[in-house]
């Protein structure tokens, strides 16, 4: 169960991270190209921040439930 609660994980990151790169190079298009360093580069870097956090966050989260349920089954 954990294990299958991970790859979902995995796979709603990565479609979150290309939802907002693409809604990123849309709003870049739109505003014209001097705005595409700050639409892209900025966002981007705060955006792979937040991302790393939350999945280094979830892959500790689910290690400790495995953990403890390896415990269990063994005692």
């Amino acid at each position: 169960m954990q294990y299958c609660f991970g790859t979902q994980l995995d796979a709603f990151l990565t479609l979150f991270a290309m939802m907002l790169f693409a809604g990123a190079v849309v709003l870049a298009m739109q505003m014209g190209l001097w705005y595409f360093f700050l639409g892209i580069l900025v966002p981007s870097l705060i955006v792979g921040v937040v991302m790393a956090l939350v999945y280094a966050l979830a892959l500790v989260m689910v290690r400790i439930v495995k953990g403890c349920k390896q415990r269990h089954d063994q005692e």
